[in-house]
C-alpha cells in the first residue's frame, strides 16, 4: 500500500474489484501506509468471501488495530541476509 499507483485506492475497493474477477486470497504488504485500514479490512471480511493476508513494518500501527475475532497475528521475527 506504500506505492503511488495505488496508495490512494482504498482497500475496500481493490478487494471489491479482486472478489468480482473470483480472486479468493489477495496480499496486501504495508497495509498500515492505508487510511482507517482497520475498518477496510473489517468490511471485506463480514462482505466478501475473499481472503487477505497482510503485513505490515509498524508494530504499533497494528497492534493499535481493532480486528477482535477476524484476525490471526503472527509475529514474524526480523529477518537477515547476512
Amino acid at each position: 500500500m506504500d506505492n503511488p499507483l495505488i496508495g490512494s485506492t482504498r482497500l475496500l475497493s481493490i478487494a471489491e474489484v479482486f472478489f468480482r474477477r473470483g480472486v479468493k486470497v489477495l496480499v496486501v504488504d504495508e497495509i498500515h501506509y492505508q487510511r482507517n485500514f482497520e475498518q477496510d479490512l473489517k468490511t471485506i471480511y463480514d462482505f466478501f468471501d475473499i481472503q487477505i493476508i497482510f503485513s505490515g513494518s509498524s508494530a504499533i500501527a497494528l497492534s493499535q488495530a481493532d480486528l477482535s475475532r477476524r484476525v490471526l497475528v503472527y509475529t514474524v521475527p526480523i529477518l537477515s541476509f547476512a
